[in-house]
């Protein structure tokens, strides 16, 4: 017997179909999920609008697409786990500051157990990487 072989990417209607996570910010931090899409959605002002990354594992991808819903808010991502940062600093925290509706989006992957590497980052928003003491959330 022979194996078949088709071109199509796996997934629905012959594209590659991935997971998408719906987030709405709070007061209270979310948390990203590694693998698929973070569609995060973020509009009220005089809240932390934060969100927890997961500790990294080697080779596992976060994709966080962000549409903010007003025209001044800020929303935060931070590690969730103590001694994780970003590839190559000792940030933390990422900061999104977009006044615009169109969404800002950031891909990290995970090069250790403790460092997220970034990937991809758009330029409609800017992205300020600290080291802050709120990289466990509140």
């Amino acid at each position: 017997m022979g194996q078949e072989y088709n071109k199509r990417a796996v997934g629905t209607a012959g594209g590659l179909a991935v997971p998408v996570n719906t987030i709405t910010l709070t007061d209270a931090a979310q948390t990203l999920a590694v693998g698929g899409v973070n569609a995060v959605t973020y509009g009220t002002s005089g809240i932390s609008n934060d969100m927890l990354l997961p500790a990294p594992g080697v080779g596992d991808v976060v994709r966080v697409s962000l549409f903010n819903d007003t025209t001044s808010v800020e929303a935060n991502i931070n590690t969730a786990a103590t001694g994780s940062v970003f590839f190559g600093t000792t940030a933390n925290t990422a900061s999104i500051a977009s006044t615009g509706a169109l969404g800002a989006s950031l891909e990290l992957v995970g090069v250790s157990t403790s460092q997220w590497a970034v990937t991809g980052l758009s330029s409609t928003a800017h992205f300020a990487f600290t080291a802050t003491t709120g990289s466990t959330g509140q």
